[in-house]
């Protein structure tokens, strides 16, 4: 048994969420335990008290759904069931949940927007910052003049950076990153620089 006191035992709690959620999508909570009693669940200190109905004897489902300004990480789920002679228990899910209502920002990269650069293989980069979900290196994606190079990056949860192996002739480069968290929150950053 999970917990039991009184009349009033759970067995087992479990979440349907098998990564870290974005803003829209819901969370499945699924309590087994004794028939007859009224159950609720929380998420982590965040959201306290969400109502489970008892969809056949014993077993008690509710929902969530991330919010537009979800940000944690980690978050325990802890079911409560109470009983008509007032035992009480609880007991929390063996998995927690992470979520993300913001994608990534792009805090800053280079060569800066407009720039004139002199040097014809110049360094390439872009650095992130997340709020309690981190960044999916393997999502990050980088394309200079048209041409995806993210195999030839070093990416990491932290930033991207590219290396030219060959030179760019004089004129425009144009480069675009694209990165996601481990929700799926994406954020696409565009720029130029100029080489001399």
């Amino acid at each position: 048994l999970a917990a039991q006191s009184g009349t009033a035992q759970i067995s087992q709690v479990s979440i349907d969420a098998a990564r870290a959620l974005r803003a829209g999508e819901t969370v499945r909570v699924t309590m087994q335990g004794s028939p007859g009693g009224n159950a609720t669940f929380d998420v982590g200190a965040y959201v306290q008290g969400i109502a489970m109905v008892e969809r056949q004897p014993g077993i008690y489902v509710g929902r969530y759904e991330i919010p537009d300004d979800a940000s944690f990480t980690q978050a325990p789920i802890v079911a409560h069931l109470r009983m008509p002679d007032d035992s009480g228990v609880a007991a929390s899910a063996s998995q927690t949940l992470s979520a993300s209502g913001q994608p990534p920002g792009i805090t800053s990269f280079g060569p800066a927007d407009g720039a004139t650069v002199d040097l014809r293989s110049p360094a390439i980069y872009a650095t992130f910052v997340t709020d309690a979900v981190p960044v999916s290196p393997a999502t990050i994606k980088l394309v200079v003049n048209g041409l995806d190079v993210s195999s030839q990056c070093l990416r990491t949860e932290q930033f991207v950076e590219y290396l030219p192996q060959g030179t760019y002739p004089a004129g425009t480069v144009h480069v675009t990153v694209r990165v996601a968290d481990a929700a799926g929150n994406v954020s696409t950053k565009s720029w130029s620089f100029r080489i001399r």
